[in-house]
């Protein structure tokens, strides 16, 4: 029961840090621009990426120097945060919770640095999955540093509830 209530708490805790981060601090969208022209640009769109996905331009390796290079993901009908959006966010949060749990059940040391192990787990997280995005993508590096930052609070936070009541393999107190 314990380790199910470290999972749950675990992963509300990472969803709401993440909810509160994006809704409530200015910190990503900070790095994020208007285009100047939105109109004729929803029109270039409409027109040049008539369906949903992921486009790159240029996608010729050869193209010639200076050729603007963009990285997008098209949405024709719009984006919007739905319920289902926030409740597939959660179950994420809450299966990632989960598989940390686990990794923490086999560490037999105390509460701080098994909180420091799941900081550590949000931070290789982080810098595996996002430093990419400024190495091949371009993304702005201090986005990506917010954006691993975020998950490296996240996570103190969660890792508090989860070395909390997830209970060590082998020990029997925690």
């Amino acid at each position: 029961m314990r380790l199910v209530l470290a999972v749950v708490l675990g992963g509300v805790i990472a969803f709401a840090w993440q909810a509160f981060s994006w809704m409530v601090l200015p910190w990503h969208g900070a790095f994020m621009k208007p285009f100047e022209n939105e109109a004729a640009l929803t029109s270039f769109l409409e027109a040049s990426a008539p369906e949903g996905g992921l486009y790159v331009h240029p996608m010729d390796e050869n193209a010639p120097p200076g050729t603007p290079f963009v990285y997008a993901v098209i949405v024709p009908e719009g984006s919007t945060v739905t319920g289902s959006k926030l409740f597939t966010a959660l179950l994420t949060q809450i299966l990632g919770a989960a598989l940390i749990a686990f990794i923490v059940a086999a560490v037999p040391f105390g509460f701080w640095y098994r909180v420091m192990l799941v900081v550590a787990i949000g931070l290789a997280a982080g810098v595996l999955g996002r430093m990419g995005d400024a190495i091949w993508w371009h993304f702005p590096l201090g986005y990506v540093l917010v954006e691993v930052a975020d998950l490296v609070i996240a996570w103190f936070l969660a890792g508090l509830a989860i070395a909390k009541w997830v209970p060590a393999w082998g020990r029997t107190g925690s």
